[in-house]
């Protein structure tokens, strides 16, 4: 069922045809679905209900949310923004002088 030609068509078909980055994590995170869950996802999403529908569309914006967010992280990285300093030591700035 996993690697069916047939089930690779309909999620094919299933995904806008440019969304190739959210594509390839879609298929990642429902290849990774344990058995039980899998098969629940795909006899939904096979069928054409609108609860498989609904179960692929919100997996979909759950992963083009994280891209976003390793975007945005990325981008703020890249002007010097970026998380190795979470600590934010502040200690050597006298801020005093802004409370007069």
């Amino acid at each position: 069922m996993r690697l069916g030609p047939g089930i690779w068509e309909k999620f094919i078909d299933a995904i806008d045809g440019d969304a190739y980055e959210i594509k390839h994590f879609l298929y990642y995170e429902i290849a990774q679905m344990p058995a039980n869950e899998f098969h629940e996802f795909m006899k939904e999403l096979l069928s054409g209900s609108n609860r498989g529908k609904q179960m692929l569309t919100d997996l979909a914006n759950d992963i083009q949310k994280d891209i976003k967010d390793r975007e945005s992280k990325q981008a703020m990285k890249d002007y010097g923004f970026g998380d190795d300093d979470d600590d934010d030591d502040y200690g050597d700035i006298d801020i005093s002088d802004l409370f007069a």
